[in-house]
């Protein structure tokens, strides 16, 4: 059953089921196997993520910490204490495609970039 989750997924990220039977299930099996030329992975406690069987059988992925999401009243995207914070209206949806500072970059995106922002 794993290997046929499997196959599902890398069907659905476009590995292809054309071509001979035999190139198939050996692209198959080398992505299985960690074999191909990408070659293993390094993940959390050495577990060698480019094999998915060592991933579902050797302990899996590490668990994530998580924190409760911030409120967004507007259901905007943008929590209302960053709307606050740069002159938004927690209250109005419509102010996501605006462009508050007219930098190109409508506020939603200026949000999400502040959370991949490098501090220093």
């Amino acid at each position: 059953m794993k290997r046929f989750v499997f196959l599902v997924i890398c069907i659905a990220v476009g590995a292809s089921l054309s071509g001979c039977a035999s190139s198939r299930e050996a692209f198959f099996n080398d992505m299985w196997n960690g074999s191909g030329e990408s070659g293993p992975t390094q993940g959390a406690g050495g577990v060698d993520i480019a094999r998915p069987g060592d991933v579902w059988d050797g302990g899996g992925w590490p668990t994530l910490e998580s924190k409760p999401a911030s409120l967004d009243t507007d259901r905007d995207g943008m929590p209302d204490d960053w709307e606050k914070e740069h002159q938004l209206d927690p209250n109005n949806p419509e102010d996501r495609n605006a462009d508050q500072d007219g930098d190109g970059y409508t506020n939603l995106e200026e949000h999400l970039n502040s959370l991949a922002a490098v501090t220093q």
